[in-house]
């Protein structure tokens, strides 16, 4: 009755049959669900998975059943390096596609053109570690695709290679290695407090690519790593890269006495995290402590969204949504507290 519809999904991996799956799920109109299945019968290389919607609300075979089956051809490299695709294209999706080339200049991995103008696509590329690619794109106009994005990055941090608009012509080329760019990216400091609520602060950038941004509690980001007439207590410092790798240190400033500290150290839980949108958010309560508000800020200290965390039991939850927002790294702050809490999350 109404959204909630019941149908059955046959599966058939590399010709072998799977076990039937039966579904009942509520789907509002015009609106898409991602289903997840588990398949068998996989093996290393090329694969074929073909799937077959049946029975849709008990009504046996559809008079139009061109529109319920579907097929995926893919391979499987257990040595693989992945690497990850976001693609937004403009308001001309039909002239923009892509291609990632070897060494040998054969074509490994393509996409587009794809359907919708300004859509978000998102690709997860298996390539080789530690050998060099070019990433194409090109434009059948010949004027670029200004208005567009393609972030090419890691899922263990950092970017490999960033378009954000531009008239590049006919083509445009993007060298990139598969090596994990962030590892061993650290940030140390050094304090000093000649005065009270006169502390300094110096950020020191271990190993990473420069130039550097920093930002103290998830404020907005500066190139300068010196921070100035800070008061005494606990600060969270961040340093991102060239890279868009991401580093994050806990700073005791100018410490007056032991009955100043906080009198708990707590740390913020995110699950899932990466996550493809919705992430949950626990924090453990203090005594009389009954909300929070938890504010969400891009990799350009951008504020894009806040959220409230309400107590329950003994932990304060809440939710943040990143369905709108693009891939990327995002930092949580909770406000309203002696000491700063921060956390990194990560969208797929």
């Amino acid at each position: 009755l109404g959204n909630q519809h019941q149908f059955d999904t046959k599966i058939v991996a590399n010709g072998v049959p799977q076990p039937t799956v039966p579904n009942d799920l509520a789907i509002a109109p015009d609106v898409s669900v991602e289903i997840i299945y588990f398949v068998q019968g996989l093996q290393i290389g090329q694969n074929t998975v073909d799937f077959d919607l049946t029975n849709v609300d008990g009504q046996g075979d559809d008079d139009m059943p061109g529109n319920d089956t579907g097929s995926i051809t893919f391979a499987i490299n257990p040595n693989g390096f992945p690497v990850q695709l976001f693609f937004s294209p403009n308001q001309n999706p039909e002239q923009s596609h892509w291609e990632v080339w070897d060494e040998q200049n054969n074509v490994v991995a393509s996409g587009g053109p794809y359907p919708e103008p300004f859509g978000f696509y998102a690709e997860q590329l298996c390539l080789e570690k530690d050998k060099c690619y070019v990433f194409h794109l090109f434009d059948s106009a010949g004027d670029g695709m200004d208005g567009g994005i393609v972030d090419i990055f890691s899922p263990f941090g950092g970017s490999y290679w960033t378009y954000m608009g531009g008239n590049f012509g006919t083509e445009i080329t993007a060298p990139f290695c598969t090596q994990e760019l962030c590892a061993g990216f650290l940030v140390d400091a050094k304090v000093e407090c000649p005065a009270p609520n006169n502390g300094k602060l110096t950020a020191l950038p271990i190993n990473g690519t420069a130039p550097f941004q920093f930002s103290l509690n998830g404020l907005d980001f500066q190139p300068d790593p010196v921070f100035s007439n800070l008061s005494s207590g606990f600060y969270t410092l961040l340093c991102v890269d060239a890279n868009g790798c991401s580093a994050e240190k806990l700073v005791e400033l100018c410490p007056v006495s032991a009955a100043a500290e906080p009198s708990q150290l707590r740390s913020l839980k995110i699950s899932p995290n990466p996550t493809s949108g919705m992430a949950n958010i626990e924090l453990p309560a203090l005594e009389g402590e009954q909300s929070l508000v938890c504010q969400v800020f891009d990799l350009k200290g951008q504020l894009v969204q806040t959220a409230r965390l309400v107590r329950w039991d003994n932990t304060l939850r809440g939710m943040v949504i990143l369905d709108n927002q693009p891939a990327g790294t995002y930092f949580l702050r909770v406000k309203g507290l002696v000491r700063p809490l921060t956390a990194k999350l990560v969208k797929k």
